[in-house]
């Protein structure tokens, strides 16, 4: 929560256990947690935010986000769209 808070201004209520995700690059492993947005406000190290559809390119190929939105749609959290009419 702290991070969301202090990378972009975001207070968030985090929800569930986090999940490791493994760089293909480093091989380092991260911990990530999925969280909803309570409100924004300006992150206090000044930097810029940007909302990204992680199921559009160039996010879709993410490494972190592909396993994110696996988890978030194991979790229910994230339904298919329903067909345009």
């Amino acid at each position: 929560m702290r991070e969301a808070w202090e990378e972009c201004g975001a207070h968030v209520l985090v929800e569930g256990e986090g999940f490791e995700v493994v760089s293909p690059h480093s091989g380092t492993a991260n911990t990530l947690f999925l969280a909803h947005l309570i409100r924004l406000e300006d992150s206090p190290e000044g930097r810029p935010r940007r909302w990204v559809n992680p199921l559009e390119p160039p996010w879709a190929g993410d490494y972190q986000l592909v396993v994110a939105v696996r988890v978030l749609r194991e979790r229910r959290w994230l339904q298919p769209r329903p067909p345009l009419p």
